[in-house]
């Protein structure tokens, strides 16, 4: 069963990638074989409006991005990556979480530019070094980006 999400009001998001990587074996090895079942209902309640946030734009999407099953575990592989997080809410992002396993960090971005900047800036001050891309939220799913030489990064937004 599927359903297509029709809009994000959230186009764009900002992509921190540390200047360091994690493999995906190393970050599964830090995971527990069981979870506290106060964890795995603290993850699923917010995964139920997880969706309803980024279509409806409802204010509590740094609720619903919030993690117990698998960041806390990984936070010692991840250094900076907590500071990251704890920075770019106050800055105005309407949410960020760690993408996957790690170590990139995913931010979504507020819808004006001068907002964005703010967001942008305290991720560069949290984390320097990393390297900062923004892109579009795609309804149409993985696409590839032939003929690109290379990702996208903040200076559109005039940093």
């Amino acid at each position: 069963v599927a359903r297509r999400v029709e809009a994000f009001k959230f186009p764009d998001v900002l992509i921190v990638i540390p200047p360091f990587s994690v493999s995906t074996e190393e970050a599964r090895g830090k995971l527990p074989d069981q979870v506290p079942f106060k964890d795995a209902v603290f993850n699923l309640s917010r995964l139920v409006f997880l969706l309803t946030s980024l279509s409806h734009g409802d204010g509590l999407l740094p609720w619903h991005t919030q993690d117990r099953l698998h960041q806390p575990y990984r936070a010692s592989l991840l250094p900076g990556v907590q500071e990251v997080l704890s920075a770019v809410i106050p800055a105005g992002a309407p949410g960020a979480c760690v993408s996957g396993a790690g170590s990139s960090i995913l931010i979504f971005l507020p819808n004006r530019r001068e907002s964005q900047r703010r967001v942008v800036k305290a991720a560069e001050r949290a984390m320097p070094g990393a390297r900062l891309l923004v892109t579009r939220v795609s309804t149409k799913g993985a696409e590839g980006a032939a003929g690109r030489s290379r990702a996208p990064d903040p200076s559109f937004l005039g940093l």
